[in-house]
């Protein structure tokens, strides 16, 4: 299965040269070769597999830095550091873009040290795509597939790390449960087609009515969490009303009919010695307390 690299830069001059990877390594450094092209294989995580080729193949071809650039994931990986003379190479695979790596350094580069680098670049293609489509992979099983938001694992992930930074620099996290009132009856009068176009709105307009900074997960069946980083509980509550009435103030479009929709919202904040199981077990609490008290409205944990 062939792969290519294509040139993009070489010290500044546009070039539309292409050349496959190399075959038929000399026997000379073969085993070495060999011996890198395992190791490159043996991580899926991208940013180690790329500290890991900076590091040793800086060390044949000297340079001083390298940068990796995926447009399509918005990602930029820089290892090192900057220098003015610089070459660029697109990772291709069977047409597939893998993004592009750029090597630099202050003097300029050598025709012999880049066929070398050229040669320990062809190596790079494969676990590159390995280690994007395991990246794919995490953030699929961390995202839902009906909102493209963020699922129920995420939001654990992502307690557990705040909670602990909370705790850590003294600041407040506040968790907001925000539930759809009489969602069944949305299914039930107007379909499953409605009720899944329903949770995506409702997740376009939840990000609309929250800051930069907090994170929105699709709980589980119509129910939503909003995490508050630096939030203490009279800005959640702040916030949360503000959710309730957005939601309120605007009927649900389904086709030529306008659908009326509400929701509840359970507010809860991290107290001391708390974990994050614990603060959704107070929202989750707080929220059940707003649907019982009569729906539309906000209930902030005791």
């Amino acid at each position: 299965m062939a792969s290519s690299l294509h040139i993009v830069e070489k010290e500044g001059d546009r070039t539309v040269a292409a050349f496959p990877a190399r075959k038929g390594h000399e026997a000379e450094g073969a085993g070495q070769l060999l011996q890198f092209s395992h190791r490159l294989q043996s991580t899926l995580d991208l940013e180690s597999l790329l500290r890991y080729f900076h590091e040793q193949a800086s060390e044949l071809i000297p340079y001083d830095g390298l940068v990796y650039d995926n447009a399509a994931l918005d990602l930029v990986i820089r290892l090192g550091r900057q220098g003015r003379n610089r070459c660029g190479y697109r990772l291709v695979l069977l047409d597939e873009d893998l993004g592009q790596i750029t090597i630099t350094r202050t003097r300029r580069f050598e025709e012999k040290e880049l066929e070398q680098f050229e040669t320990l670049l062809s190596l790079l293609v494969y676990p590159v795509r390995n280690a994007l489509l395991y990246r794919k992979a995490l953030a699929n099983a961390l995202t839902d597939p009906v909102t493209g938001l963020n699922n129920r694992s995420a939001l654990e992930q992502a307690l557990e790390h705040q909670v602990e930074l909370a705790r850590r620099h003294g600041n407040p996290l506040s968790l907001l449960m925000v539930d759809i009132d009489f969602f069944k009856l949305v299914n039930d009068r107007h379909g499953h087609l409605a009720g899944d176009s329903l949770l995506r709105e409702l997740g376009t307009r939840l990000v609309e009515c929250v800051r930069r900074s907090d994170v929105i997960f699709r709980y589980g069946g119509e129910e939503f969490s909003i995490l508050l980083n630096n939030t203490d509980l009279a800005g959640a509550r702040r916030l949360a009303e503000r959710v309730r009435i957005a939601i309120e103030e605007k009927p649900f479009a389904h086709g030529h009919k306008q659908i009326p929709i509400t929701v509840s919202v359970g507010v809860a904040t991290l107290n001391k010695n708390e974990d994050g199981r614990s603060l959704v077990a107070r929202a989750d609490r707080a929220l059940y307390q707003a649907k019982e008290a009569g729906r539309n409205q906000v209930v902030v944990a005791s």
